[in-house]
């Protein structure tokens, strides 16, 4: 049997949180920042919340919320949240109620998508469409080949692709930035997309 995400983090198996923000993103709110807007962020499967924390230093006037289904996570996120830059709440971001908000600018994606089953990553672009104004933001790092070539066991669950995202989002949001990225953590070089897709 499958252990559950909060078993993973109450017993430290981990191993795709690396103990700081994706540098992808850094790279974004460098040069990029604009995407984020000054409303709030949300941020789906924020784990110990390096990314949030990274977004909230960057754009001090937002109010960034990291979101994910792990009560552990949630609970570790908040320790390592010296300064208080951001909220954090357990919740499934695949339940939460599709209710178009204006105060919702942007929606940061890294690790959330491909740990869904493809079954239900329907689910997660109703959920982004929902929640997300016309003009707001789906900024995403989106794994592209996530496996190791030398052992498939290592990496997200699942696969992801180009052709995938502009099937599902395709049709409610429109693609306004596109990269490969120039910085990745160690073994994820040429494995990522940085993608920014506009709510129609």
């Amino acid at each position: 049997m499958l252990m559950s995400w909060d078993e993973r983090y109450q017993q430290q198996d981990t191993p795709w949180d690396k103990g700081a923000p994706a540098p992808p993103l850094l790279d974004l709110l460098r040069d990029q920042s604009a995407y984020f807007g000054q409303g709030e962020i949300l941020v789906p499967g924020c784990g110990r919340g390096h990314d949030a924390r990274a977004i909230a230093k960057a754009i001090p006037q937002a109010e960034v919320v990291g979101l994910d289904i792990s009560a552990t996570a949630i609970q570790e996120a908040k320790a390592l949240d010296f300064d208080k830059t951001c909220q954090f709440r357990k919740a499934d971001f695949l339940a939460m109620p599709a209710e178009e908000s204006s105060e919702v600018s942007a929606i940061f994606e890294h690790t959330c998508f491909c740990a869904i089953d493809p079954a239900e990553r329907g689910v997660y672009a109703e959920a982004c469409a929902g929640l997300l104004p016309s003009g707001g933001h789906w900024v995403t790092i989106i794994f592209l080949t996530p496996r190791e070539e030398d052992d498939p066991t290592i990496g997200p669950p699942f696969q992801s692709s180009v052709d995938e995202i502009h099937r599902l989002f395709g049709e409610r949001f429109t693609l306004v930035y596109s990269e490969t990225p120039k910085s990745a953590f160690k073994g994820r070089q040429g494995k990522e997309l940085v993608m920014v897709w506009r709510r129609k």
